[in-house]
C-alpha cells in the first residue's frame, strides 16, 4: 500500500480466493489505522517484545477478513447444513480451503456455536507454520507434529483426504482429517 496517494498494489500472482482475503486485511488495517484501534487494544497490557503489536494487528486483520468474507451467521448456517464439507463452503464461498477450515475452528458464538475444530497448517517435512486449536488439542510448540498424525500419511497419498481418530495420553480424543492443498507458487506446483 503506497501511502501517498492511498494506491494499493496488487501482486498479478494472487489468485482470487487469496486476493480477496488480502484486500479484506488490507481494509482492516486501514481501519485500525485511522481509528486508532491499536492503541486501544494494548491498553493496558504489558508489550514484551517490540514486535507485538504489530502481530496484533496482523492477526485482528487476518480475523477481520476471515469474518468480512465468511460472516458468521451465513457461514454457520452453511457448514451445519453441508456437514462441514469443507471443499464445498470453499467453492461457495469463494475462498481457499485454508481460509474455510481456519473459519470452522473460530465458530463459537455461545448462541450459535460451531463443532470444535483445530487447525494445523504443515509443511512435507513436518513443519508448522499455522496452528489453532479451538478444541482443547494441544500441538508441541517448539517440534513438528506428532509422526503418528494423519497429516504426515496425506503427503504420501496427496489425492486421499486422511481420516483419524486420536486418543492422547490424557485421554483427550479427536478425529482428524488432514488433505494436501497444492497452490502455484513461482510457475510450479508448491504444496
Amino acid at each position: 500500500l503506497e501511502e501517498a496517494g492511498g494506491r494499493l498494489r496488487v501482486a498479478s500472482a494472487l489468485r482470487e480466493p487469496r486476493l480477496a482475503f488480502q484486500l479484506a486485511r488490507v481494509v482492516a488495517l486501514r481501519l485500525f489505522e485511522r481509528e486508532g484501534l491499536d492503541a486501544q487494544a494494548l491498553e493496558g497490557h504489558a508489550v514484551r517484545h517490540p514486535e507485538s503489536e504489530s502481530l496484533l494487528r496482523m492477526h485482528l486483520a487476518s480475523y477481520f477478513a476471515g469474518a468480512l468474507l465468511l460472516p458468521y451467521g451465513e457461514f454457520h448456517a452453511e457448514a451445519t447444513r453441508t456437514r462441514y464439507d469443507v471443499e464445498l463452503l470453499a467453492s461457495m464461498f469463494q475462498t481457499s480451503y485454508e481460509t474455510v477450515a481456519h473459519r470452522a475452528c473460530n465458530l463459537a458464538d455461545p448462541r450459535r456455536p460451531g463443532i470444535p475444530m483445530h487447525f494445523l497448517r504443515v509443511d512435507a517435512a513436518g513443519n508448522i507454520s499455522k496452528r489453532y486449536a479451538g478444541d482443547g488439542i494441544r500441538y508441541p510448540i517448539h517440534h513438528g507434529a506428532c509422526p503418528k498424525m494423519a497429516v504426515h500419511l496425506a503427503f504420501l497419498t496427496p489425492s486421499v483426504l486422511r481420516k483419524q481418530y486420536s486418543v492422547f495420553p490424557d485421554g483427550s480424543q479427536f478425529f482428524c482429517f488432514a488433505k494436501v492443498v497444492a497452490s502455484p507458487e513461482r510457475g510450479s506446483i508448491a504444496r
